[in-house]
């Protein structure tokens, strides 16, 4: 390092080609900000952790205050608070109309999250089948394929606000039905 900042000073100070400035400057900010770069994603990954755990806490502090039930709290807040990223990209895609990028996001997050949970929750241990599964796994499945029909089906390729506000009312419902049961 100290030898890249000597010939940094001597470019500077007696003249040499500029083109080696540029090389000698170009290397100095790579010194210089690749270190940064990996202390920024250790700090950001160590953050993420934090507010990740900080979320759980105040969500579980709030069933416990309104002495309501969990999945309340997990349908709402923590999944939200899961799919800001995915929201935040397909606000993106629709408003450069990239609607490939939408659809690709929103079919490829689900399968990866449903596979990313299974995966780590079997490798802890067997998971238990139960109703409520049943139901939110036949829900997933029904609008997955009423998705496929929308896209495929109609105007090619195309999802159409009626379709769209189609699907979000179904997930209204959805979330209506499963707090109604919960109570």
């Amino acid at each position: 390092n100290s030898h890249m900042v000597e010939r940094y000073v001597d470019a500077i100070f007696f003249g040499t080609h500029w083109k080696t400035f540029v090389l000698l400057y170009a290397q100095l900010i790579y010194i210089i900000c690749v270190p940064i770069v990996y202390i920024l994603f250790i700090i950001g990954f160590v953050l993420l952790i934090k507010w990740a755990d900080l979320l759980i806490d105040g969500s579980s502090a709030l069933v416990r205050k309104f002495h309501s039930s969990d999945i309340i709290i997990w349908l709402t807040i923590v999944a939200f608070g899961t799919s800001v990223l995915e929201l935040a990209t397909l606000i993106v895609a629709f408003m450069k109309k990239e609607s490939d990028i939408a659809i690709g996001n929103i079919i490829g997050s689900n399968i990866f999250n449903v596979l990313r949970v299974l995966w780590i929750s079997s490798t802890i241990g067997p998971i238990a089948q139960s109703p409520t599964t049943n139901r939110d796994i036949l829900f997933t499945l029904f609008i997955s394929a009423l998705l496929f029909l929308f896209v495929f089906l109609g105007k090619k390729y195309v999802l159409q606000k009626y379709q769209w506000l189609i699907l979000v009312l179904l997930y209204v419902a959805y979330i209506c039905v499963i707090l109604i049961v919960s109570l």
